[in-house]
Formats: C-alpha cells, structure tokens, sequence
C-alpha cells in the first residue's frame, strides 16, 4: 500500500473558530469533532485537526491548492473580513 497523508493537528487558541473559518474558506466538510480536536474533511479524505495546544508554539505554514475560481471566492472572503494577510 503507497502511503496516504491522513491528518495534521493545528494549533489554534481558538479551535472551533478556527475550524469554521477554513471549512468556510476551503468550502470543506464538516466530520464529527473529538477529544480536544475540532476536525474538518479536505480533499484526499485529509483530516485538518485544531487543537489548543498546552503551551506556546511556533508559526505554522500550511498550503492549499485550489483552482483559480475557488482562491477568487476565498480571496474574496479574507477581503471582506478585513482579515490581514
């Protein structure tokens, strides 16, 4: 079996924000939440994972790739929302 990327934990101090802002922005799927972990469903059956994590952390990258009509509508959103980028 080639190996599959399943999941990636995100540090957030807000996780259920955080979570609704990308499945919002990613025009994601909502899948049930556990434990700490607030989830979301992306492409590739890829689970996003935000969590708070016990102490500070370092600056995260993460990188989607969209087609050209989805990143306008997401641009579009962190535009109206003021949200700086």
């Amino acid at each position: 079996m080639t190996a599959h990327f399943n999941h990636t934990i995100i540090a957030s101090n807000d996780p259920a924000a955080m979570a609704e802002f990308y499945l919002d922005l990613l025009e994601a799927e909502p899948v049930a939440s556990w434990g700490v972990f607030t989830n979301i469903r992306i492409g590739g059956e890829v689970l996003l994972q935000f969590a708070t994590p016990p102490s500070g952390f370092p600056p995260q990258h993460y990188a989607y790739l969209l087609d050209d009509e989805h990143f306008d509508r997401a641009y579009a959103k962190v535009i109206r929302q003021g949200r700086e980028h």
